[in-house]
């Protein structure tokens, strides 16, 4: 269904917000809307519910239109925890070259969730990753994500 919606209006779309849905785990639903959205400024999706693509990062562009891409870190389920395998899949494919205009990279909510992804020494190299292609970190309530939190310490 998503993806007929996409074929119809997804040339119009400047902003795609994907839902929280366990369906979601079911396949890409990232690489054929960033394909088939190609004025997308801005892209959301819950990063813990989503599977990651399934696009090889050294394929190249996927979307060279998308500028901003919001996670939420909601789990799937209140007992749930977080699947460090797939968070690290999605920092590497927005790290690596299929967003090519990709500029800030928000994480929602502020604090909660991502306060526990961030304190855990498997995320520093994720940030840093995003630093390093010159991408903005930040909360959603615009606070950056600052150096010490990215620090090389474990």
């Amino acid at each position: 269904m998503l993806v007929i919606l996409l074929d119809m209006f997804g040339a119009q779309l400047r902003t795609l917000e994907l839902a929280r849905s366990l369906h979601s785990l079911d396949a890409d639903y990232l690489v054929p809307a960033l394909h088939r959205c190609h004025t997308l400024q801005e892209i959301g999706y819950s990063v813990n519910i989503t599977l990651p693509p399934r696009h090889n990062i050294t394929m190249g562009a996927v979307n060279d239109s998308v500028r901003v891409v919001r996670l939420q870190g909601t789990l799937a389920l209140a007992n749930s925890l977080v699947n460090w395998g797939d968070l690290e899949a999605h920092f590497r494919f927005l790290a690596g070259p299929a967003l090519p205009a990709l500029q800030t990279v928000v994480l929602y909510p502020s604090h909660g969730i991502w306060d526990e992804i961030m304190g855990d020494q498997r995320f520093p190299p994720l940030g840093r990753a995003l630093r390093g292609r010159g991408c903005v970190l930040q909360r959603a309530d615009g606070e950056p994500v600052l150096a010490f939190d990215l620090s090389t310490s474990s």
